[in-house]
């Protein structure tokens, strides 16, 4: 049997001036016999740039959503190319030109 597909809400930022709302970002997991799995919303394991998937091993009951929080967190700086060696994933970051740059 497939474990069940779950979600958890992680908050990213908290209300402020510039984000009224706060920031937030969803992650989904299945949780079975210990094993927390990253996935997407139709259970496929989540991996990274680098081919890397997220799995805790040993987890306790009423730590899950914790961790999960946490794999989360980790999977999204990963993706979006944080200090870590994986590629960014998308376009939403600043460019930064070198100050000789002078354009087209």
């Amino acid at each position: 049997m497939t474990p069940e597909v779950k979600k958890v809400t992680v908050e990213l930022k908290k209300p402020s001036k510039r984000f009224p709302a706060g920031q937030v970002t969803f992650g989904f997991y299945t949780y079975a016999d210990g094993v927390l799995t990253m996935t997407d919303p139709k259970g496929v394991p989540a991996e990274d740039g680098m081919g890397r998937r997220y799995t805790a091993r040993d987890v306790a009951p009423n730590v899950v959503t914790g961790v999960a929080c946490h794999l989360t967190r980790k999977l999204r700086e990963e993706l979006r190319g944080s200090t870590y060696s994986a590629p960014k994933a998308d376009f939403s970051g600043p460019i930064s030109y070198p100050r000789s740059w002078k354009g087209v």
